[in-house]
Formats: C-alpha cells, sequence, structure tokens
C-alpha cells in the first residue's frame, strides 16, 4: 500500500548566491545532510599513523594565510608540472615521500590512480618526518597542531573535499582529560594558536569546527613570511613557527608595510625581500616572541642562505607566471585574480512553521570585500511513493542582502515544506570571479593579420554551342575553374559605364546568280 514518507523525511534546500561589484561573480552553495559520526580514536598513542577523513579534525588556530592557500590551490590547478603537484604534497603528507606516476585522469580521491615513491608500510624517519600531526583530545576527537593550510588545500580543490582520507601523525593523547583540562595542557605545551591575526586574544570556542577556507580568518602576516622560508628562515619541526614571526612583523614593525600591494607581484617581491633582510639582520639570541628566540624558529644566518640573487630559493619564488616553472607568489596571485571571493561555507538553516532563518559566514576575499549576497531558498515538496501523484514544487524565494550582514529570514515558506533544523556548514568549492572571454562568431586567419580575401581564377575562354555557321549570337557557355581554396565568385559582375560588347558576325553564303544566255548570241 502506497505511503507518504514521515515528516522528517522532508528537506529544503538553501542556496546562497555570492558576487562582488564588478566582478559579476556567482557562487552557489547548498546545505548538506548531517555527517556521519566521526572516528573514535581514543586508542591512538603518541608516534602512531592514524587514517583520518580531513572532515574530522578539528583546528587548533583561528587564522590561515590565506595566501599560502592560494598558491597552492593555483599549482594543483593551473600548475605546469609534468605531474600535478598536488599528488605529491599527498604522498608527503601520507607519509609516502613524493609522487611516483599518476595515470591520466588521476584524481586525489582515488589513491588507486597514482602512486608514491615509498610504499605504505616502507616508511622511514626522513617520509614521517614531514607528516602533518594531530593531539587526540576528549572523546576521542583529533587536534590538529600542523597541517591546517594543507589539509585547506585539500579541501577545497575539487576532487578533494572533507571526504578525502590522509594519514597523521599522533603527537600526544591527552583523551583522558576533560575539556578544561585538555586545553591547559594544549596551551601549556604550546600545540594551539590563540591569537588573531591583529593580535586579539581567542578563546577555544572561537576555533574554527573544521578546516576549509570559508571558516578561517585570513593573516596577511603569515602569508609573507610562508613566502620567506629558505631565504631568511628555515622551516622546522616547531607548530606554528609563522605565527610567531607573523607576530613580530607585526609588533616590532620591522619594516615599513604601508606600500605593500598584494595584488603586484613586484611589490609582494619587495616585501618578501625587505622581511627576510631583517630576519637575517637579527642577533641569534633575540627574543621573536612567546620567548623563542630567532635561532629557536630558524633564522638563516645569511639572506637566500648565502646564494646570489640569481639563485637559491630567492630565484625560484621570483618567477612570473609566464615562466615554464612560475614562483609560488605568482600562483598566488594567478588563482586569487581568477577565482576570488571563494565560495562560503554552506549556510546554517533554522526552519519553523512558515519560516526559515538562512545565516552563514563571510567568505575569503582578499583585499576586495563583499558587498552583498543574493540569498535563494529552494523550497523542495515532500517525497512520495511512485503510485501517489508528487505535487509540484514551489518556485524559489529570493532576498538581496547588503554586507556586513550575514543572515536573512524568509517568512513567506510555504507550507509543507519547512526542513529540520540544520547547523552544519560545510565549505562547497571555489567560484570564477573572472568572466570569460566570448569568442568570435568569426573564423580567424590561423596568421598573424587579416588573410586577405582570395580572387578566384579567371574562366577559361568560351566555346561556341551548335554549329559553326549558326545563326548570329549563338548561345556559349564556359568552364569555371575548380580550386578548393579558391572557389569562383559567385557575385554578379559590376557593370561599367560603355561596356565593351563582344560580338560575332556571320554572314550567309553568297548565291551565285547564274543567267542564262540567248540562244543565238
Amino acid at each position: 500500500m502506497p505511503r507518504t514518507l514521515p515528516q522528517r523525511s522532508r528537506t529544503l534546500m538553501a542556496a546562497l548566491l555570492l558576487g562582488t561589484l564588478g566582478l559579476g561573480t556567482v557562487a552557489t552553495l547548498t546545505a548538506p545532510a548531517q555527517p556521519a559520526q566521526a572516528a573514535d580514536y581514543t586508542g591512538a598513542q603518541a608516534g602512531d599513523l592514524v587514517d583520518v577523513r580531513i572532515g574530522d579534525v578539528r583546528p587548533t588556530q583561528p587564522a590561515l594565510g590565506y595566501d599560502e592557500v592560494f598558491y597552492k590551490l593555483g599549482r594543483y590547478t593551473m600548475g605546469k608540472d609534468a605531474i600535478n603537484k598536488k599528488f605529491g604534497d599527498w604522498c608527503e603528507a601520507n607519509g609516502q615521500g613524493d609522487v611516483a606516476s599518476a595515470k591520466p585522469g588521476a584524481r586525489l580521491d582515488d589513491p588507486t590512480s597514482f602512486t608514491c615513491t615509498v610504499a605504505l608500510g616502507a616508511e622511514t624517519a626522513d617520509t614521517i618526518a614531514p607528516m602533518k600531526t594531530v593531539v587526540v583530545g576528549p572523546g576521542g576527537t583529533l587536534y590538529l597542531t600542523d597541517g591546517h593550510h594543507t589539509l585547506t588545500s585539500f579541501s577545497e580543490t575539487p576532487d578533494g573535499g572533507l571526504d578525502l582520507h590522509v594519514r597523521l601523525r599522533v603527537l600526544g593523547n591527552l583523551s583522558s582529560l576533560n575539556e578544561q583540562q585538555f586545553w591547559a595542557k594544549m596551551i601549556e605545551n604550546k600545540w594551539t594558536w590563540l591569537r588573531g591575526p591583529e593580535g586579539d586574544a581567542v578563546t577555544p570556542e572561537q576555533l574554527p569546527k573544521n578546516v576549509g577556507l570559508a571558516n578561517f580568518r585570513n593573516d596577511n602576516y603569515r602569508s609573507v613570511l610562508y613566502f620567506g622560508r629558505d631565504i631568511g628562515y628555515t622551516s622546522g619541526s616547531l607548530p606554528f613557527q609563522e605565527f610567531y614571526w607573523g607576530s613580530w612583523v607585526r609588533d616590532a614593525k620591522p619594516v615599513d608595510l604601508s606600500g605593500w600591494d598584494r595584488g603586484d607581484l613586484t611589490s609582494y617581491l619587495a616585501t618578501v625581500r625587505a622581511l627576510t633582510t631583517a630576519q637575517t639582520g637579527l642577533a641569534d639570541g633575540a627574543v621573536v616572541d612567546s620567548g623563542f628566540t630567532a635561532a629557536q624558529l630558524g633564522k638563516l644566518g645569511q639572506w637566500n642562505d648565502g646564494k646570489a640573487e640569481g639563485k637559491g630559493e630567492w630565484s625560484k619564488l621570483a618567477k612570473p607566471y609566464s615562466d615554464a616553472k612560475p614562483g609560488k607568489i605568482a600562483y598566488a596571485l594567478e588563482y586569487r585574480a581568477a577565482n576570488l571571493p571563494v565560495t562560503p561555507a554552506a549556510p546554517t538553516v533554522t526552519a519553523a512553521a512558515g519560516e526559515a532563518s538562512v545565516s552563514w559566514s563571510v567568505p575569503a576575499s582578499g583585499d576586495r570585500p563583499v558587498t552583498g549576497y543574493t540569498v535563494r531558498l529552494d523550497p523542495v515538496q515532500p517525497a512520495v511513493a511512485d503510485s501517489v501523484a508528487a505535487p509540484a514544487a514551489s518556485a524559489s524565494i529570493v532576498a538581496e542582502v547588503a554586507a556586513p550582514a550575514t543572515s536573512h529570514r524568509f517568512t513567506d515558506v510555504p507550507a509543507g515544506s519547512t526542513p529540520p533544523p540544520s547547523s552544519r556548514t560545510t565549505s562547497w568549492g571555489t567560484p570564477r570571479s573572472r568572466p570569460r572571454r566570448r569568442r568570435s562568431r568569426c573564423r580567424r586567419s590561423r596568421t598573424p593579420g587579416r588573410a586577405p580575401t582570395p580572387i578566384p581564377d579567371p574562366p577559361r575562354a568560351p566555346t561556341r554551342a551548335g554549329p559553326r555557321r549558326g545563326p548570329p549570337r549563338a548561345p556559349r557557355t564556359w568552364a569555371a575553374r575548380t580550386r578548393a581554396a579558391r572557389p569562383m565568385d559567385r557575385t554578379p559582375p559590376r557593370r561599367l559605364s560603355r561596356p565593351a560588347r563582344r560580338t560575332v558576325r556571320t554572314t550567309a553564303p553568297m548565291r551565285r546568280r547564274r543567267t542564262a544566255r540567248a540562244p543565238g548570241r
């Protein structure tokens, strides 16, 4: 007997459309279903390598250096590598060295489509060292202490997402502690970063619940320090190393950043050079931040590790995007120009009788602020059995919301299409913000410049039809020269003011007159 599905099966989809003035970009989001229960890692011990769904880890910092993520995404989606860099980054994060090979059409979410240089089970200390780290917290929840930028890049790339799996190295197990004790221990061990981009204090409750660009604030100091790796300092195993250096840049003000244009390669490079020069000029024992000295934070003894400007890491960084091997900043700027603002996280929908409240987070927009949002609510009628006629779907409800508002309440939701409350938000990809150039309908020449119009060859000489001595003005025909590249022009000929006509005069044969002679003459 056919029956209607229960009320809790009724759903309503909310789509959040984002646009900025002058960019003509629209990004669509859909409220996702509730996630499955996260795995319990209570039994994991320090040093263990655990396979993790990246959507199950909890961040321990409130901000990211967006430009580092933009560099990675730029190289993943617009790269010029023989084998996409994302596979090498995944192999390194998984403790398997670098990528060895990748099949055509290989994807991150299909590990069988590419291979790493080190097989599973053959890991060494050198391949395990660069793996990202986690701490096991109360309830067996994993808290990420290193790898926020890498996992966020994996979550944002088209063939990644929050369901992507990667192995992480356990730094410690604090699952036996309660929440208060856990965070006190995390702060004591310096396994968390509780400061915002401007140095403002952040509580553990204010930390993001998941990785993804839309869940983090942007820290420009952290961005510029990332590009100074191996030029002013070397990256080590200390968690949040670049954040300590970023605090030094913000608070000590070793250089003037007022002229830094984050959208210009030359200006960006000049800023990185000035900061790294100031870094290498510090004494080894100079305290940078939180009691850490310059030497403890990896300061190099000489700028660019003593190499000339045209060599070393600086030479690689300075390459423009037009180069066969672009630098990191060039990739970041190219990706930013093509994709900002990024898509905000999926909206949260809270429903009541005839109403629905939609809220969302401010998306990453770099230096171009979001000016407004278009919020579209798509009611979906309840599902019914096959033998029961389904009611027609309700029309979308659209509202324009000006920034900085991040929520809107719909009061005209059709009856019978109200969803259950939803509180989970996830990132939903990245759109293009630069309009595509329209292609001309005309087919252009393959060579530079405009191709000249071909002139067909003149026809062959005409031939007369009919007998040689036929009537005057016998009809004539001619054959066009056939040539594939130069067809005959069938345009009617232009009349001349005094046309020269060719005529053929024909005369009848003369008859000889015969006269009879008279007889006798």
